[in-house]
């Protein structure tokens, strides 16, 4: 379910980069939009083997697996709150749910454990360019806060460790950007307008 929630903001957020962008369309924009691509590009480039996996990556993999096929977690506990571990050093629940999902589609891999994080932080960078034009920020000033994201190393550490702690953040900068979407957002007519602004407005509490 967290899964599906993650990629209906996704697509949606897509879309309405695409809208901006024949809304507003010069150099900047999408120059802004290309850093994105690029941003992403770096994201996936050998995601399942850069850099190498970490204990607690690795522990946190297993639990995902472990509830995504069999309902419990390593410790064989069902529907748990905080995971164990083998060591008892532990994760949140949040993330091993989440890469579950991409675990039991794709295999039981490296890359698809990593990924769920990969797309939240790319869709953290697309919601901010969506914001910033809500906004009717200048251009320029869009341009260049997106490229300080999306070359930012911090930025790009975090998202390739899948671990509960790295999203996070990415969870309260989506919630912000959705609460300040939707009260900005305009899309065709009153009716529409006042739909997806509501939609977007509860969809934020669930981030936040």
């Amino acid at each position: 379910m967290i899964a599906i929630g993650l990629l209906i903001i996704l697509v949606l957020n897509i879309i309405y980069a695409i809208y901006n962008l024949k809304k507003r369309i010069d150099v900047w924009n999408i120059i802004a939009v290309l850093c994105i691509l690029a941003f992403s590009l770096v994201l996936l480039f050998r995601l399942g083997t850069i850099p190498t996996i970490f204990i607690d990556e690795g522990n946190g993999m297993y639990d995902s697996w472990s509830l995504a096929k069999y309902g419990v977690d390593s410790n064989l506990i069902s529907n748990p709150i905080y995971l164990q571990s083998f060591a008892g050093q532990g994760q949140s629940i949040l993330y091993a749910r989440l890469a579950g999902t991409f675990l039991k589609i794709l295999g039981y891999s490296i890359y698809a454990y990593r990924l769920p994080l990969v797309l939240v932080a790319i869709t953290s960078v697309i919601l901010l360019f969506n914001v910033l034009n809500a906004f009717d920020v200048k251009s320029k000033a869009i341009f260049l806060t997106t490229m300080i994201f999306c070359t930012s190393p911090w930025l790009i550490m975090v998202s390739r460790f899948g671990m509960d702690c790295n999203v996070a953040p990415f969870m309260v900068l989506i919630g912000t950007l959705l609460l300040l979407l939707s009260t900005r957002l305009r899309v065709g007519g009153v009716i529409n307008n006042r739909i997806i602004r509501n939609f977007y407005f509860r969809f934020n509490c669930i981030f936040l």
